[in-house]
């Protein structure tokens, strides 16, 4: 059963970032779903404020002057909605049957995966070098 876009949102909104208002302000909003977000094709935290404030007389009243009120949180959320696109947009992909069409990794040698462990477990217990000292 796929998940609904919100849900995201929510997890977003639910950091101590936002506060509750502003939190049903966007959960109210189209702005809740990320994949209109994504589509809105704004370069930067500021950009979307002003499409925000743009669109705001189209949004109900109740969730308008709390949208818009709170422009700092709106960059905070649109920063924290680019830095998650690339995972919200996989689960999507995953949940509608597409990620199963990636070509699965190719499998290694086990003697191949035994050098990996063997490189990782020596970088672990070497002892930091100290960097060259400059006079």
């Amino acid at each position: 059963m796929a998940q609904s876009p919100e849900r995201w949102a929510s997890k977003i909104l639910s950091l101590p970032v936002f506060d509750d208002v502003f939190a049903k302000a966007v959960q109210g909003s189209p702005f809740a779903n990320l994949a209109f977000v994504a589509a809105m094709e704004v370069g930067s935290a500021h950009e979307f404020v002003e499409k925000v404030v743009e669109w705001a007389p189209k949004l109900d009243e109740a969730i308008r002057d709390d949208l818009v009120r709170s422009t700092f949180m709106l960059e905070q959320f649109w920063s924290l909605a680019c830095s998650v696109e690339r995972a919200f947009f996989e689960s999507t992909a995953h949940q509608l049957g597409f990620g199963l069409c990636e070509a699965p990794a190719p499998p290694i040698s086990s003697a191949t995966a035994r050098a990996r462990r063997a490189d990782a477990i020596k970088a672990l217990t070497w002892k930091p070098v100290n960097p060259p000292r400059k006079f």
